[in-house]
């Protein structure tokens, strides 16, 4: 009789095993097919934001840089990993909306708040001075070059030196915006690898 106690309770151990390693696993496979590539498409999308505001500046700074480079250049980096970008922001909002993921109800909240936090990035990575960063400012630029005017940033919609204006903004963005967006989405990366791996 103690054998078949024994041997239950083997059996009984070997299945409470058997289904938290399949529970681990789906965890595990869930960061490594969902979370880690779009982690990794961040970095990739944050390391193209920081050289492209960086460039920037150096083209606002030099007041001797054509607008017309500017535009080009700008036109450029819009099309830079345009889709994964796109692909990150949609990949973001659809984890967010699925329901039946392989995890609980703690890292699901953990998981919002990383997707959350991602969509947010672009928003800060596409807004200078209350401005869409490429269409209405490319618009400008554009619309003053081709009207033949030498002076492209005085006529700018913002009060003051546009070129020192906009200077200022990206300054703020590279120093302070980007970077505390870019950590709100590294901690929530951090907390729902914690809690899946």
């Amino acid at each position: 009789m103690s054998d078949d106690w024994t041997s239950r309770g083997a059996l009984l151990w070997k299945l409470i095993g058997d289904l938290l390693r399949a529970y681990v696993g789906r965890r595990e496979k869930f960061f490594g097919d969902h979370v880690e590539p779009l982690q990794e498409r961040l970095a990739a999308i944050h390391k193209d934001y920081v050289s492209g505001f960086e460039e920037l500046r150096r083209h606002l700074a030099n007041a001797s840089t054509p607008p017309l480079t500017v535009v080009e250049f700008l036109r450029e980096r819009r099309r830079d990993l345009a889709c994964e970008r796109a692909l990150a922001r949609c990949v973001a909002r659809e984890l967010r909306k699925v329901r039946k993921l392989a995890i609980g109800a703690d890292e699901r909240k953990t998981l919002d708040s990383y997707c959350r936090g991602i969509v947010n990035y672009f928003h800060t990575g596409s807004d200078i001075g209350g401005m869409s960063w490429y269409s209405h400012f490319l618009e400008f630029l554009q619309q003053f070059i081709e009207e033949g005017r030498d002076d492209v940033w005085t006529p700018m919609p913002v009060h003051g030196d546009s070129r020192a204006y906009f200077l200022e903004e990206i300054d703020l963005l590279l120093d302070k915006r980007l970077p505390r967006a870019f950590e709100r989405v590294a901690k929530n990366y951090a907390r729902i690898r914690t809690e899946l791996l």
